[in-house]
């Protein structure tokens, strides 16, 4: 795979309630090739919400790992991509498709209504007023620095969607809230949508500090249609040892080697509405998602 240069640049923001500050440009930045990375004047994040381990009520187990099935098999498109993870939603467990089925305070269900690839998807509902929601499946992982991965899914944002955001909203997200919860010391990244200007992007950032590192965008979201979103990731703390890239639909759309993890073991990833902004978003938010995946060696790819 041909690694291009990217930007980087630092948003400075509270995790929980953040308004928009100026966003100021990184000090290991490189210039931009890809044109698909230059960032908005001002930016949110505060797309944070509190933690729910297996043993929360808000929590369904779902067994230890449900996609063992999968482990080894390569993909159609690329020979060299191996599926270590990846929920279709088309077995007759599809819940079980993850390690956790995880709503609180909003909904997750299978459905028919629409579908990326095959018959089903999953729909996250969350019906507003505030305070702690999320509706997600979520994959038990061990990543460590130097670990390169593809982790990807379809998503699928309603009309007003956009427009009913009220603070950043996590779509994909890993993290090592298990670790964090011991130690204090906490790894955080992913795709989330900010909300001063509705577009997504890559970030970086921790539990208790009020900074994310935006590594790869902004670029838009579509509404009312199926999007592929896949994001390759070489791990490391070390500038210009990291490597991050986004694509949509098989077009990439961004990279970056500016450090992308804190150095810490990352223990899980999740997918759908990850997180909301407990304090701001108050309207109700839906959104489908579909074929989850985590793959090494090369990208699953669109369908």
């Amino acid at each position: 795979m041909k690694l291009g240069k990217a930007t980087s640049y630092l948003l400075v923001c509270s995790i929980v309630g953040c308004t928009d500050p100026d966003i100021e440009e990184a000090s290991t930045l490189t210039a931009a090739e890809t044109g698909s990375t230059t960032a908005a004047g001002t930016s949110s994040s505060g797309g944070s919400s509190a933690e729910s381990s297996a043993d929360d009520p808000g929590s369904t187990a779902t067994g230890t790992d449900a996609t063992d099935d999968a482990s080894g098999i390569e993909t159609e498109g690329d020979p060299t991509a191996t599926i270590v993870k990846l929920a279709s939603l088309e077995s007759d467990d599809p819940q079980g498709e993850f390690d956790l089925w995880n709503p609180a305070n909003a909904t997750l269900e299978v459905t028919t209504e629409r579908a990326y690839d095959g018959r089903h998807s999953a729909h996250a509902q969350y019906g507003g007023g505030g305070g702690n929601a999320f509706a997600r499946g979520v994959q038990e992982v061990s990543w460590s620095t130097g670990d390169e991965v593809w982790y990807g899914m379809a998503l699928f944002l309603p009309s007003g969607f956009l427009d009913a955001m009220q603070g950043q909203v996590s779509l994909i997200r890993w993290d090592n809230f298990p670790h964090y919860a011991r130690t204090g010391e906490s790894n955080i990244g992913g795709v989330v949508i900010n909300q001063s200007d509705k577009r997504a992007r890559v970030v970086l950032g921790q539990y208790d500090a009020p900074q994310q590192l935006m590594l790869v965008g902004p670029w838009d979201i579509p509404e009312d249609e199926w999007v592929w979103l896949e994001v390759h990731q070489r791990f490391s703390p070390v500038d210009g040892e990291a490597w991050t890239a986004v694509s949509v639909n098989g077009e990439l759309v961004g990279s970056s080697t500016a450090p992308n993890t804190y150095g810490y073991e990352i223990e899980r990833i999740r997918y759908g509405l990850v997180a909301l902004s407990e304090e701001d978003q108050t309207n109700g938010l839906e959104l489908w998602f579909d074929r989850a995946s985590i793959t090494t060696g090369a990208a699953l790819g669109p369908r």
